[in-house]
């Protein structure tokens, strides 16, 4: 009970964090103001898994405790609708449905999730047809290795490749204004299947399935709040990535507890010792991460300020505890091209793609090859950029640029063309600078 309503309170919290962002009282902590969130995604997540605490809490409450928890969900569904997460809000009409539905409850879900699904497809149809493209590409990933998939983090090192692939065989393509620098196919079962294949897919569906089922053989209230966690946590992860954050793992273990009455609910104190070493752990850990987070984005910093001399020590006495770290090698590299010494930055970056694929990484290839004097692989690599992502300028730009190094004036005048007629998905002050660059040059 008082574990459910600290739940609750930080749900709460986080709905009214992000609401006073929106009514400009609260600075907001990420771009998209998601309260302490770097994104949405994770935001809604955390909000939807609490409702059915909160429902929990109105069984066994006070009038006063269960006029506090109402207004808690009014508070964190307002802020689900405000944030426009169509994950959110069909999560939300969903938990309702399961509360208030008639009793045939599989035969009405089966003809109100597609509905519901469809109608928010077409509320960001633009989002919604990205996401199909990146669906397509997912699957034909699949059919590569279809049983046991790519391997851990096998998305995240292929995918932008396969994207590359598509727009390079597919220029003309309605889906190029629309791609973008993913490293997440937005599905956390796809990305399952990715990663670890069909039989992944099958183990984690059977486990899913065995907990429901579990639940509905042993009903009580407890256990109809931890069903609706799993449902509603199953049903987001079909159209975001919740489990990139630990409050999601936190609560998908909190409903699994509840589901098969395990007694920390009843016995506290005989699990205090193991609950406080859990904590204590995981306090460590957190902090550990927050600090060597802190600490990295101080040595990114640096470098983004020039100060690369300052940052390669740093650089070199991390790199052994890093070294698998993606974010940390690609900016090591980038350090090490900064400072003229392309050898080593090229070794840095291609450890950085054997986990990765990405545009900027190979915008940093484009730009070590650039320094190295290796016209074509430059060429290929700022192209490869391009392919990734065709709405971005800059890797049009820098072809340019490697062409007007060689004197190369058939070049500098072809991509001169397709930039002058380029059509531009988001324009800023470097888009316009680039255009009027490459209009004055090459006359």
């Amino acid at each position: 009970m008082k574990w459910n309503s600290i739940i609750l309170m930080v749900c709460t919290a986080q709905a009214i964090f992000f609401l006073l962002q929106k009514t400009n009282v609260l600075p907001l902590y990420s771009i998209n103001g998601a309260g302490s969130f770097d994104n949405i995604a994770g935001f809604a997540s955390c909000l939807v898994l609490g409702l059915p605490i909160g429902e929990n809490l109105l069984r066994n409450g006070t009038s006063l405790q269960k006029w506090i928890v109402i207004t808690s969900k009014v508070v964190c569904i307002i802020a689900i609708v405000w944030a426009h997460s169509r994950a959110g809000i069909l999560c939300v009409i969903l938990w309702l449905f399961l509360l208030y539905s008639p009793r045939n409850k599989q035969k009405w879900l089966f003809v109100l999730v597609p509905l519901l699904i469809v109608g928010l497809l077409f509320y960001k149809s633009d989002s919604s047809k990205g996401r199909w493209f990146i669906l397509q590409r997912s699957y034909e990933m699949i059919a590569e290795h279809p049983l046991l998939g790519w391997g851990q983090g096998g998305f995240k090192a292929h995918y932008m490749d396969w994207q590359a692939d598509y727009f390079q065989q597919n220029p003309a393509s309605p889906f190029a204004m629309l791609a973008s620098n993913i490293h997440h196919p937005l599905n956390e079962w796809l990305a399952i299947t990715i990663d670890f294949g069909i039989i992944g897919l099958i183990v984690v569906t059977i486990l899913f399935l065995c907990t429901l089922s579990y639940a509905e053989r042993h009903p009580s209230n407890l256990s109809q709040m931890g069903k609706h966690i799993i449902i509603l946590l199953a049903l987001f992860s079909f159209f975001s990535y919740p489990f990139q954050y630990p409050f999601t793992w936190i609560m998908m273990v909190w409903g699994a507890l509840a589901i098969y009455h395990v007694p920390i609910y009843r016995h506290i104190k005989i699990c205090s010792v193991m609950i406080i070493t859990l904590v204590l752990l995981g306090g460590f850990h957190l902090y550990s991460q927050w600090r060597d987070e802190t600490m990295l984005e101080k040595l990114y910093e640096k470098t983004n300020l020039g100060l690369y001399d300052k940052a390669m020590p740093k650089y070199q006495e991390l790199y052994p505890q890093h070294k698998r770290d993606c974010q940390f090698l690609f900016y090591y590299a980038s350090n090490l091209h900064l400072k003229g010494q392309e050898q080593l930055a090229l070794q840095k970056a291609m450890l950085c793609k054997s986990y990765l694929a990405d545009y900027e990484l190979s915008l940093l290839f484009g730009d070590i090859y650039r320094g190295m004097r290796c016209k074509d692989s430059a060429l290929f690599y700022y192209q490869r950029a391009h392919y990734m992502c065709p709405s971005r300028i800059s890797p049009l730009y820098e072809m340019f640029n490697v062409y007007r190094d060689y004197e190369d004036k058939a070049g500098c005048i072809r991509l001169k063309s397709i930039i002058l007629h380029k059509n531009i998905k988001i324009e800023s002050k470097e888009t316009n600078r680039i255009i009027q660059e490459v209009a004055n040059d090459c006359e």
